[in-house]
């Protein structure tokens, strides 16, 4: 965390491409915490950072249009900088 956050070392096949994502709710989060086939059940303490995140200049997507981008589209005169998940069917 004292580095930064490198996008490089994401999933390329994520929902809105190769990047890093934040939520919400803290419950979403949780789910990523760990592989759910490779939890420990003896309770092993796991680490969800809590972060204040400025999205910039952002294009609202919603889950049916969601596109696996290489890089974020431009908007006509320059190119945004994040990707606002949104839509009714969207739990988080």
């Amino acid at each position: 965390a004292e580095e930064g956050f490198n996008p490089q070392r994401t999933n390329p096949k994520a929902m809105y491409g190769q990047g890093i994502y934040f939520a919400e709710q803290f419950t979403k989060a949780d789910q990523y915490a760990d592989e759910t086939d490779d939890r420990d059940t003896t309770g092993t303490e796991l680490v969800v950072l809590l972060c204040r995140v400025l999205l910039g200049e952002f294009l609202k997507c919603s889950k049916p249009d969601a596109k696996k981008w290489k890089e974020l589209p431009y908007n006509g005169r320059y190119r945004y900088d994040s990707v606002l998940g949104s839509g009714r069917k969207m739990l988080f």
